[in-house]
């Protein structure tokens, strides 16, 4: 089962000791059950695991968002789901924008993001979603499989990038 494959990224996370590391700190049931209201979602099982372990952060060169815990939270948090789902939201008018909320930045326009109502059989595929510099395109295109298997590939290359 793909959950299967975030436990083994938070084991590799905790025995590469060696690899900088800054997390925001786990989100609480109740955390999650306010993200979830404020984008009109529902969290991706795989996606909550790590958010009830991380909340937010960063590993190497991996940078994930997710909640950030309101005494740690800075105006426009970059780590911060919420913020930057719905800001990116107010730029679109495309209809599949509702369901999307924004787990990383990838660069020149593009994030990665889950789709809520994706969870067919308790996993949500990646997908890298294309808005173009302007946000004036919408590609959206599945990367991965799942959450699990996602960051389990980025957890393993953020090591081997940093032991390089």
């Amino acid at each position: 089962m793909s959950i299967d494959l975030v436990h083994k990224a938070i084991e590799k996370i905790e025995d590469a000791k060696d690899v900088n590391r800054s997390f925001a700190g786990p989100a609480s049931d109740d955390d999650i059950a306010e993200y979830e209201e404020q984008l009109g979602i529902k969290v991706d099982p795989e996606y909550r695991l790590f958010l009830s372990k991380y909340g937010a952060g960063s590993f190497g060169f991996l940078e994930i968002q997710g909640i950030v815990p309101k005494e740690k939270r800075i105006e426009s948090d970059p780590r911060d789901s919420t913020y930057n789902t719905q800001r990116l939201r107010s730029n679109l008018e495309s209809p599949m924008g509702s369901a999307l909320y924004v787990i990383g930045t990838i660069g020149d326009g593009c994030e990665w993001v889950l789709r809520s109502g994706d969870e067919g059989g308790g996993q949500s595929p990646v997908y890298s979603w294309d808005m173009g510099i302007d946000y004036s395109s919408h590609e959206l295109y599945e990367e991965y499989a799942s959450f699990g298997e996602f960051f389990l590939e980025k957890v393993s290359e953020a090591i081997s990038f940093s032991r390089e």
